[in-house]
């Protein structure tokens, strides 16, 4: 119930300010605007990269209403920019007839004695003829004006509208990269989630060592006990059959020098 006091002061506070613009409602305001451009930061902080893309994605797609928007009032001017290129044509011959016409009131006023009645009667026809084309060349020139303003603006708007249409052709093929870029940035994540605990085997080899290591240590035990000599080993065996070997090889055998020697 307090919340809502307190929130409902708030806005009457921001209100009042806004209406009476006090130093209060303008630091109220302030505060409301800092908070809600807080607010969307966090909203967005939330939303994951993929939905943002897509979001991006749809808005791309949505420039296609917006291009088509701006079809209608572009016809519309295509077509009186037609209908005024028309109305100039006949305006033009309107001009040139009407230009026809007062100069040949102007022969008749030169032509007329200034005494007679009929010179007075053809300077009045003159001056209106003069009048009449005066106007008549004035509203063809605005016309043209129009039309020049008028062929801009179709100009204009198509050539932004070829542009809208090349950015968003841009866009998309932008957001495809990006949204590959996430995709192998995703699997980089899996690969580097995906850990394999080798310790156990480090710890069963480091094991197996000492264990051969113990072995080996009691062969050797087990060899000085069966020499009954302390300096005679297994090595020191092999040593001695491997002399006899190679004396036998160069002197013969042992029988043989038995009875060499007798």
């Amino acid at each position: 119930m307090m919340k809502k006091l307190g929130l409902t002061a708030l806005v009457a506070v921001i209100a009042l300010g806004l209406l009476s613009r006090t130093e209060v409602g303008r630091w109220a305001y302030s505060h409301l605007r800092l908070a809600g451009s807080e607010a969307g930061t966090a909203l967005k902080s939330l939303v994951s990269l993929e939905t943002e893309i897509k979001r991006l994605d749809n808005e791309i797609s949505e420039l296609n209403a917006d291009i088509s928007a701006s079809y209608k009032p572009l016809a519309h001017e295509m077509v009186e920019v037609d209908l005024l290129k028309k109305d100039i044509e006949a305006s033009t011959k309107d001009v040139a007839a009407r230009e026809k016409v007062v100069k040949n009131a102007k022969v008749q006023v030169d032509e007329s004695p200034s005494d007679d009645k009929k010179a007075d009667q053809a300077k009045n026809e003159f001056a209106a003829a003069w009048k009449s084309f005066q106007i008549a060349e004035k509203n063809l020139k605005t016309k043209k004006e129009i039309l020049s303003r008028k062929e801009e603006l179709v100009e204009q708007t198509n050539a932004k509208i070829k542009a809208m249409r090349d950015r968003q052709s841009t866009l998309k093929v932008q957001l495809q990269a990006l949204r590959t870029d996430l995709e192998k940035v995703r699997v980089a994540q899996v690969e580097s989630n995906v850990k394999v605990d080798d310790s156990r085997l480090a710890g069963i080899e480091k094991d197996m060592k000492q264990v051969e290591k113990r072995i080996a240590e009691m062969n050797k035990e087990l060899a000085l006990r069966e020499s009954g000599e302390p300096g005679t080993s297994i090595e020191a065996k092999v040593e001695q059959a491997k002399a006899e070997e190679e004396f036998n090889a160069r002197f013969g055998a042992k029988a043989k020098v038995a009875k060499d020697q007798r």
